[in-house]
């Protein structure tokens, strides 16, 4: 739950063997990077347990690479951070997915502005049939998703065939998954291939945004 700001300049001159970007505790690791501009721009934390905060970025203040960062949501025992998002306009939505295959659209606007550091408001409810929360992801409805299982199956959807639930909703089966599977991961599909006419032809030239 610990988040940092440090301005770009400090990264220009990066060895071959890269350089410290945050100084991370025993226990903890990196699991997001975003580029912001703005001051007053909103990011929002999602976890496991599917608690999910939005803040302002002047909230963090900038500083060195090699700091800790500060508290960016309060996490309960037993919950992680899984996404960093940044929310670019209030028409978009949130999509969360469990790891057992259950997943559902949020309207932003129902993730109301809070402070850092605060225990955050739940974003995905729960429980023992939908499992634990793998990822958020901002939206809209032209996008398409992929989401991988721990087996390495593969469904490409589009979010538009999603349904759009309240925040303490469980949301709906996106994939079925065999015994043992679980998902694993969930990429927005980028559309460069296609706009240059040539995803058809080559599949392997579409971009995965993790």
């Amino acid at each position: 739950g610990k988040v940092k700001r440090t301005h770009l300049s400090q990264y220009v001159n990066a060895r071959k063997t890269g350089i410290i970007a945050i100084n991370i505790n025993e226990g903890d690791k990196l699991i997001g990077v975003r580029l912001v501009e703005l001051p007053d721009e909103n990011i929002m934390l999602a976890t496991r347990l599917g608690k999910s905060i939005r803040f302002k970025v002047n909230e963090v203040r900038s500083m060195g690479r090699n700091a800790a960062g500060v508290n960016g949501i309060s996490l309960r025992k037993g919950d992680e951070v899984v996404a960093m998002l940044n929310i670019p306009d209030e028409s978009l939505s949130i999509l969360t997915i469990t790891e057992n295959g259950y997943g559902k659209r949020t309207n932003i606007e129902e993730f109301r502005h809070q402070h850092r550091a605060g225990v955050g408001i739940f974003g995905h409810k729960i429980s023992k049939k939908t499992g634990k929360v793998v990822s958020a992801l901002v939206v809209d409805d032209p996008d398409e998703i992929i989401v991988i299982t721990s087996s390495g199956i593969l469904l490409r959807t589009k979010v538009s065939g999603i349904s759009t639930y309240g925040r303490s909703t469980q949301g709906v089966r996106i994939i079925r998954l065999r015994s043992g599977q679980l998902v694993s991961s969930v990429a927005r599909v980028v559309e460069g291939a296609e706009e240059n006419g040539e995803n058809e032809e080559n599949e392997d030239e579409t971009v995965l945004d993790i």
